[in-house]
């Protein structure tokens, strides 16, 4: 069996001008200090320059009732010759919707790296299919906006991924599970710690979707 060719994009280095894509939840109107902490630590440990695509800070509403949006703010950034690839801002259950509309075509004519993961699974799999690498890896809101900053084994895969090499031998993560760290903590102390900043009324924001029929609209 022939080995499939895929292009590979040039990779996300410093200096790096990257745009944040919205293309399934858009809630990121209602986290915007987490969004500019991801933004900044993202300058500041990879030395990328984030940019909202046009669309991305819409409303979950909006992006939710115009899939093409979406679309839109992708096929932008690749025409955009001032943007050098792609980062999604957050995950969801949506990007489905933005299957008919995407133009492989062009992602294969102009071949960026775009990140992501959750359901940024589907767009990942649409560079797949028009023969151009994608890159299964963190998001704005999420790594990229860690609490405290990003944490060295992320900045550090992340460098890999978008080095000189395509292989590169994989690590595990160092993290320190030891008794000496967790004791003490009572659950409600955990908790506690937990961040805020995701904690939005799903159930609310979904029954507010809903049409008489009970399917989402």
């Amino acid at each position: 069996m022939e080995t499939p060719h895929f292009i590979r994009p040039r990779p996300l280095v410093s200096g790096s001008r990257v745009a944040a894509l919205s293309l399934s939840a858009g809630f990121v109107t209602e986290v915007p200090h987490r969004y500019a902490a991801g933004v900044r630590q993202a300058a500041k440990s990879l030395g990328w320059a984030i940019v909202a695509a046009p669309n991305a800070f819409r409303g979950p509403e909006y992006l939710y009732a115009n899939p093409q949006a979406r679309a839109d703010d992708l096929h932008w950034a690749l025409e955009n010759p001032d943007i050098d690839g792609m980062v999604s801002v957050i995950g969801g259950d949506d990007s489905i919707r933005l299957l008919p509309l995407l133009d492989r075509e062009l992602l294969r004519q102009h071949p960026k790296a775009f990140m992501g993961y959750s359901d940024a699974t589907v767009t990942l799999t649409q560079f797949l299919k028009a023969g151009v690498m994608a890159y299964h890896g963190p998001a704005v809101l999420t790594d990229l906006a860690e609490d405290g900053g990003m944490h060295p084994f992320t900045v550090q895969s992340i460098q890999q991924a978008f080095g000189a090499e395509p292989l590169f031998p994989l690590s595990r993560a160092r993290v320190d599970p030891s008794p000496a760290r967790l004791a003490g903590r009572s659950r409600a102390g955990y908790k506690a710690r937990v961040p805020t900043w995701g904690r939005l009324d799903l159930a609310a924001t979904r029954q507010q979707r809903r049409a008489p029929s009970g399917r989402l609209h």
